[in-house]
């Protein structure tokens, strides 16, 4: 169902890097039914912020460090239901695309994405109609005559590290202690690593992570 707005579109944006952050808001700022009520480096200081303020559109960068996209969308979405995410990635792959809207965002769109396609893509979702750039359309019809089972394993830098910190058998905390992250990151991190790699134990995800290169024999 669509939504009318008499007022801004509240926005939130979520990325580690901050240029892109401050370049987003700022391609934003001459909007007048758009406002940018937060900006976060950091999934767990916008999780903070979100009951006070809630954003109606979140603009969510897919490859963060800390948390990525995939797995920092179901914990949003599981809060805030009312939110409504666009991924924005300098990525497309078709198995990329199709986790994050399993994951629950409503569109994907390519970080090279012009202002009036972008503010597009934020009025569309706000009125409850997905929206994917040119590039990730293309991606997802030629994804969906492939077999998803042949999609590469593709873990985020963050997430190698954690791995490499399992096979040198540290804990949870010990993880969340070397890496500065909380325990709870390391254990979200943990489940996206084995529904990624289907491993079913420590010593298959450590055996395919000498295979791929991730950490050495």
């Amino acid at each position: 169902m669509e939504k009318s707005h008499s007022s801004p579109i509240r926005i939130a944006i979520i990325d580690d890097h901050h240029l892109i952050l401050e370049g987003l808001a700022g391609a934003l700022s001459g909007a007048e039914d758009l406002e940018v009520i937060g900006r976060f480096q950091q999934v767990e200081n916008a999780l903070e912020s979100f009951p006070q303020n809630l954003p109606e559109v979140l603009l969510l960068d897919v490859n963060m460090p800390e948390l990525n996209g995939i797995e920092a969308a179901k914990i949003i979405r599981a809060s805030f239901p009312t939110i409504r995410i666009l991924a924005l990635s300098s990525y497309h792959e078709f198995s990329l695309v199709q986790e994050m809207l399993k994951a629950g965002a409503q569109g994907y769109a390519v970080k090279t994405i012009d202002r009036e396609n972008l503010l597009r893509a934020i009025r569309q979702i706000a009125s409850g109609k997905p929206f994917f750039s040119e590039e990730v359309t293309f991606a997802i019809a030629s994804g969906l005559s492939q077999p998803v089972e042949n999609a590469p394993v593709r873990l985020s830098p963050r997430e190698k590290e954690v791995v490499g910190l399992i096979a040198r058998e540290f804990s949870n905390k010990e993880i969340a202690d070397h890496l500065h992250i909380s325990e709870r990151t390391v254990e979200t991190h943990r489940k996206s690593i084995f529904r990624k790699t289907e491993a079913k134990s420590v010593v298959g995800l450590v055996k395919l992570a000498i295979r791929e290169g991730w950490i050495e024999a």
